[in-house]
C-alpha cells in the first residue's frame, strides 16, 4: 500500500467517520433526549479512560512509577485504549521523547 492510499484510509477512518458518527449521534439525541443512563455511561467511560491513560499509559508504561500484576497491566492497556489515544508503545514513546 502506497503512502497516498494510507493517508486516504487514515483520513476516512479518523476524520470522516467520527464526524459522521457525531452527526448521527446528534440526530438520535434530538429524537430521544438525554436520560440518566446516558449521563452515568458518560461519567463511567470518562473515568475508566482517564484512569487508563493517566495511570496506565502515563505513570506505569512511561515512567514505571509503580509495579502491577500482569492482569492489571492488561486492564490498564484496555482502559487506556478506549480513550482513543493510540497504542501503548506509541503513547509512551512519544511521552518519553517529549
Amino acid at each position: 500500500m502506497n503512502i497516498s492510499a494510507m493517508q486516504k484510509r487514515h483520513y476516512i477512518l479518523l476524520d470522516v467517520l467520527p464526524f459522521v458518527g457525531t452527526l448521527i449521534g446528534l440526530a438520535v439525541l434530538l429524537n430521544t433526549g438525554v436520560q440518566g443512563v446516558d449521563i452515568v455511561g458518560l461519567i463511567l467511560m470518562w473515568f475508566v479512560t482517564v484512569v487508563g491513560i493517566e495511570l496506565g499509559y502515563h505513570r506505569y508504561f512511561s515512567h514505571r512509577s509503580f509495579e502491577v500484576k500482569p492482569w492489571l497491566k492488561g486492564l490498564l492497556v484496555v482502559f487506556a485504549s478506549m480513550g482513543g489515544q493510540g497504542t501503548v508503545i506509541a503513547w509512551a514513546t512519544n511521552h518519553i521523547h517529549h
